[in-house]
């Protein structure tokens, strides 16, 4: 997903006669506001991967619970980075790790567990909620800056101002 604009680029808007605020203006945003944008992007990838992980987890832990048969050990394979799958026993099911941040780990039951999932994944989803609002908030910044600049130009080429 990329966040090319539909608003019209900086270098049209200031091709005509380039004053110093419009200088500033074109760096500001295509060094600053640009930059945010692409840096909410990356925070909101990140969220989504950890949301995909819980996700996957928490499908698992119902297929252990409700395919258990009774065994408390299971022979599964495990992803371990791009897609390369390790063949493990896991001997005790009663009980998982999850890794809660910070480098800490928790052992939880398979319910704590859900719960815990179901409550990050929550925590998750506000906080790509609230990255949205900021990437929209900069989108909004942009398209601002881009219109007072297309009004400057105007403003320079007929040497009158206009009633807004």
């Amino acid at each position: 997903m990329s966040f090319k604009s539909s608003y019209p680029s900086v270098e049209k808007v200031a091709d005509q006669s380039v004053h110093p605020i419009v200088e500033k203006c074109e760096t500001f945003i295509n060094e600053q506001l640009k930059n945010d944008l692409k840096i909410i992007h990356l925070r909101q990838e990140n969220i989504h991967v950890q949301l995909n992980n819980f996700q996957d987890l928490k499908s698992f832990i119902l297929e252990l619970t409700n395919n258990s048969f009774g065994c408390s050990s299971i022979k599964t394979q495990i992803d371990i980075g791009n897609n390369f799958y390790m063949r493990c026993t896991i001997p005790n099911t009663e009980k998982i790790t999850i890794f809660i941040g910070l480098g800490f780990y928790l052992e939880l039951s398979l319910q704590e567990a859900l719960n815990f999932i179901d409550k990050r994944s929550i925590f998750l989803n506000s906080c790509i909620d609230k990255l949205s609002d900021q990437g929209r908030k900069v989108k909004a910044h942009i398209k601002v800056i881009l219109d007072t600049l297309s009004y400057i130009q105007e403003i320079g080429d007929s040497g009158e101002k206009r009633d807004c």
